[in-house]
């Protein structure tokens, strides 16, 4: 952040540490210039990436729901196919039928 002092403009940067916010002096001139572009850079790439985040989060709520059918409907053709291939279900777990297991 860029202040001024009579005639001077200075560059200070605000980082937090431990929960309290700090001021830095960079310096004023060119090499203070090149901090303050530096940063604005960093600044817009940070907020690019929270951008294509919120982006992402949006698709993936936007398909959740169609996963979730996918789910149920591979769940309920499983439990078909296995009923259909003799077997059951006990505590949870699938077993095949007793009066069809090899002996």
């Amino acid at each position: 952040m860029w202040e001024t002092a009579g005639n001077r403009r200075y560059y200070y940067r605000y980082r937090t540490e431990r929960g309290r916010s700090r001021r830095i002096y960079v310096g004023c001139g060119p090499l203070a210039e090149l901090a303050a572009a530096l940063d604005e850079q960093e600044r817009a790439e940070r907020q690019d990436e929270r951008d294509a985040w919120a982006a992402a989060r949006v698709q993936c709520d936007r398909l959740l729901p169609s996963l979730l059918n996918l789910d149920d409907d591979t769940n309920i053709l499983t439990t078909a196919a296995l009923y259909a291939s003799g077997f059951h279900q006990f505590e949870r777990h699938w077993r095949l039928r007793h009066d069809l297991r090899p002996d």
